[in-house]
Parts: C-alpha cells; structure tokens; sequence
C-alpha cells in the first residue's frame, strides 16, 4: 500500500491525478475545481479524521474498528494530507500495515502559505497558514516514518514538474507504469 501525502498545495493532487491516468487504481475520482485539488479517497480521509478526534480531541473513537478498516483497505495507492497533520497518525496504520511506503511531496511553507491564502473559499487546517507549524508538521512526520523503517520517497514540489522521467524511475520501484507515462505526466503539466 503506498500513501501519498504532504501538507497540502504541494503536488499531491497532481501526483494522484496521473497515477490515475496511467491506469493506477486510487478509488477515486473526487475533484474540486475550486481549489484544483481533490483525489483523498474517502474511506481514508475519515478514518485519519476519527483518528485525530482519537488522538487530539480525545474522542471516544473504537480503536479496533479504526484499525479493522485500515486492515481492509484494498486499493494500492491512497492520498490525504491528514497524515501529517499528527505524527501519530501514521503510528496507527504501521500498527496495522506493515507493507506500506509513503510518497511525500514537499513544498517551500511559505509557497504553501502564500497558496492558501489564494483560495478566499479555503477552509483547511489552519497550520498551513504559518510557515513554522507546516515545517513541524512536515519533520515531525518524517522522523517517525525514518523511526519505523517506512519506506518514503520525498519529492519536492513544483521542481517534481520538470523532473518528470526522474519521479517515474524513482516511483517504479514500487508501481509498474505504462510505456507512455512519461508522456502523460507532459500532458498533465501543460
């Protein structure tokens, strides 16, 4: 299982929309035009949601029940920004799934920033608004999955745009691509 993740409005959404298009199964097809983002598949997005409830607001979630549906996900590849959002996180799903690796898309936090603050209808966690929580955030997640041996391959947005065959080798270690991918992640980008 690979998870695609990052803070937000750094590439993910493009990442996923062309492993969808070279024939990848993400289980979604969620996009909002608005924001030109979307493709978090929503069994995931509600588990790390009922996850931070757990882990953060101190919910009475079943812990079990998290862990049952994370144990059934079947499809390989899924995106949500919630996996930086608490280090934890990502604790639960190693607990359960040993086999997954995580892409990890990285983006200047003021770029992050300066994004956010483009979209008048945002409502996403507030953290990204501050340069200093997204770098937190973003390190606090890296050292637990370098803690747990998670494979991850980061990439850094938007240079990933022009390194297009190098993002193809690198992730082709772990999906099989068509022939034309490379042509397909051009296409993406015009």
């Amino acid at each position: 299982m690979i998870l695609v993740t990052t803070v937000g409005r750094s590439g993910s959404s493009f990442l996923m929309k062309f492993l969808s298009q070279t024939g990848i199964d993400i289980g979604t097809d969620k996009w909002f035009d608005k924001f030109n983002a979307g493709l978090e598949h929503p069994d995931v997005t509600t588990i790390n949601g009922d996850l931070i409830s757990k882990i953060i607001k101190d919910k009475d979630v079943d812990i079990w029940d998290l862990w049952s549906r994370i144990a059934g996900l079947k499809i390989d590849v899924y995106k949500d920004p919630q996996f930086v959002a608490h280090k934890e996180i990502i604790r639960h799903w190693w607990q359960v799934r040993k086999d997954i690796k995580i892409i990890f898309l990285h983006r200047n936090p003021q770029d992050v920033v300066d994004s956010c603050k483009k979209i008048p209808e945002w409502t996403g966690p507030t953290y990204r608004l501050f340069p200093e929580m997204i770098t937190a955030k973003n390190n606090n997640f890296l050292k637990v999955c370098d803690k747990l041996k998670i494979p991850t391959k980061k990439f850094k947005f938007p240079q990933m745009l022009d390194e297009g065959q190098e993002v193809i080798e690198s992730l082709s270690e772990w999906i099989d691509f068509p022939d034309d991918a490379l042509e397909t992640w051009n296409k993406l980008r015009r």
